[in-house]
């Protein structure tokens, strides 16, 4: 979809990515104590949090849908499925080698972010 994407898009998705990886690259030493590692921790996910909320961001002004919309599955076997997740997990080969963050806590990213922004809601 990046390909699809109007050139000020894909710059915030560079941006974005360098952000994430940037604090996603910081390495644990040997010497860290357990507050500092807890603290690197804490900025990764937090990175990881604004990734995904930036993403939902271009997703919704691209598409038209909201990022936690579902379909069905092409293959009826699978049930639904979160095209949102599905294009940030094609999104990750594109900028690094790590694994893209999970489905499932995409989902839970974002339904705290509602919970914040706008009306709870309840898994």
């Amino acid at each position: 979809m990046t390909a699809e994407l109007p050139n000020h898009l894909s710059a915030r998705i560079d941006q974005a990515f360098a952000e994430y990886l940037a604090v996603r690259k910081a390495d644990y030493s040997l010497g860290m104590t357990p507050d500092e590692s807890t603290k690197l921790d804490s900025q990764r996910d937090a990175a990881e949090r604004e990734l995904i909320k930036t993403l939902a961001t271009i997703w919704e002004e691209s598409t038209h849908r909201s990022p936690r919309s579902r379909v069905l599955d092409k293959d009826p076997r699978y049930g639904w499925t979160y095209p949102f997740a599905n294009w940030v997990a094609d999104l990750f080969p594109d900028y690094t080698d790590m694994l893209p963050t999970p489905a499932g806590r995409i989902r839970k990213i974002l339904r705290r972010e509602t919970a914040v922004n706008g009306p709870a809601h309840k898994a």
